[in-house]
């Protein structure tokens, strides 16, 4: 899906390059050869090597952006899931403090005020195990990004020195 958003944002020389590449990977397997061969090919139809490298470069720049976006909305879930299991706590501790205060006032009903603790105590620990488990999928979400991130990048990064030191 990474590859794919970054991908759409390519411009037509570099859409271009990796077609041809594509096309003549089983014709030239050696990929400088092939490499040069495309850059020649380009070149002839007025497309600079300059110019793929500032299209790569472009593509590198909105693969940075969108991993900055999706830290940033992993943050802001993580801040949302912790101020949520926070209020859960304090709304539990109040819960139990005003059941305990309620069993030694009145001790008439204190097999009801005991149910309202008991029933506090397990929302808050399904509410806190929510939490967990949410946090959780967050990192496996998180590092799932950024092992594609680091592989685009990776492809990206090499692509773009390699053509910055190709020569026609």
């Amino acid at each position: 899906m990474l590859h794919t958003a970054v991908e759409a944002q390519l411009g037509q020389s570099v859409r271009e390059f990796s077609l041809q590449d594509r096309a003549l990977a089983e014709a030239l397997p050696d990929s400088s050869a092939r490499r040069k061969a495309i850059l020649r090919v380009l070149a002839l139809k007025g497309t600079p090597r300059e110019q793929l490298c500032a299209e790569l470069a472009n593509a590198l720049g909105t693969l940075t952006t969108q991993r900055e976006t999706f830290a940033h909305k992993l943050n802001e879930r993580r801040a949302a899931l912790a101020q949520s299991g926070q209020t859960e706590r304090q709304r539990c501790g109040e819960d139990t403090s005003a059941a305990e205060r309620d069993i030694a006032r009145l001790q008439t009903e204190l097999d009801a005020q005991r149910a309202l603790i008991t029933e506090a105590v397990a929302q808050r620990d399904r509410q806190v195990a929510e939490v967990e488990a949410a946090l959780a999928e967050l990192d496996q979400r998180e590092q799932a990004f950024e092992c594609a991130f680091r592989e685009v990048e990776r492809d990206y990064v090499s692509l773009h020195e390699q053509l910055s030191r190709e020569s026609l």
